[in-house]
């Protein structure tokens, strides 16, 4: 049963830990959007304000 329960756990965390990346990569993908807009001679398109205020609600204001 105890074997049983670590494996559980292991397996708990790895798809913590994969959550976890895909969020940060997630994170940086806005982020990289966010800089190459602020580049271009256009204003910010309010979708994209939309979007990087929503990740910044999930993600928290630290990560974006």
């Amino acid at each position: 049963m105890e074997a049983t329960t670590t494996s559980n756990t292991s397996i708990l965390i790895a798809d913590r830990n994969i959550a976890e990346r895909r969020l940060v990569a997630i994170a940086r993908a806005i982020e990289a959007h966010k800089n190459e807009q602020r580049r271009k001679p256009y204003p910010t398109r309010s979708e994209d304000l939309s979007l990087y205020r929503r990740a910044r609600e999930i993600l928290g204001a630290d990560r974006i």
